[in-house]
């Protein structure tokens, strides 16, 4: 199965791929159409697990009103209820982070440093320090203490695929549809049909 999976995902690291491979089945991912969800969504989400850090550094003020519209505005347009100026947070990814996750998700309050030490790590996207601090107690991997370890395979990997069951994803990934593992993941279906196509491909290929 590797080898297919392989043949599909091709910019992936080999050290991604087999520890992803070796990880799933601690956490009951052992059937095909299992596997191929989980790694369809990991790797859409990943660029097939190159990007593997929040990307923050935004240059263009637009895109920011694009992707937090409700915490950012663009003059001539005025504030309404906590939007704030995309202008003034353009190239600076600490500052963005704090502004967005501050306050959020057990971090602590804006500029208290939690918000950029928990944005978003590995496959999977990893973010806040809930989430790090579930991770930790659920797998016995410290990423509370060093965030930076979701970066590293082992861990990634293993820290992804408790996140996978723990979004109640098992309950949906035994089909040939994408649809609802990627309402449970992101809480939404953004690019629906870029995931349908790497699982529909990671499918064929391990048949």
């Amino acid at each position: 199965m590797l080898d297919a999976i392989r043949s599909v995902l091709t910019s992936a690291p080999e050290a991604w791929l087999d520890a992803m491979l070796r990880s799933m089945p601690h956490y009951a991912i052992d059937e095909r159409h299992e596997i191929c969800s989980c790694l369809a969504t990991v790797a859409f989400e990943s660029r097939e697990f190159t990007r593997l850090e929040e990307y923050l550094t935004y240059s263009k003020p637009e895109r920011l009103v694009a992707v937090w519209p409700t915490r950012f505005y663009l003059p001539p347009d005025v504030p309404k209820l906590t939007r704030r100026n995309a202008l003034e947070y353009t190239n600076q990814p600490q500052k963005l982070a704090e502004y967005v996750y501050g306050g959020r998700m057990e971090n602590g309050p804006e500029g208290c440093g939690d918000g950029y030490l928990y944005r978003g790590r590995g496959p999977g996207q990893l973010t806040g320090r809930r989430n790090y601090r579930r991770a930790t107690e659920a797998t016995g991997l410290d990423v509370l203490g060093h965030p930076e370890l979701m970066l590293e395979p082992e861990t990634g990997a293993q820290v992804t695929c408790w996140a996978w069951r723990d979004h109640g994803l098992d309950a949906v990934d035994d089909d040939d549809s994408i649809a609802e593992e990627t309402r449970k993941w992101q809480g939404a279906q953004q690019d629906l049909a870029a995931r349908q196509r790497i699982l529909d491909r990671l499918l064929e290929a391990t048949a």
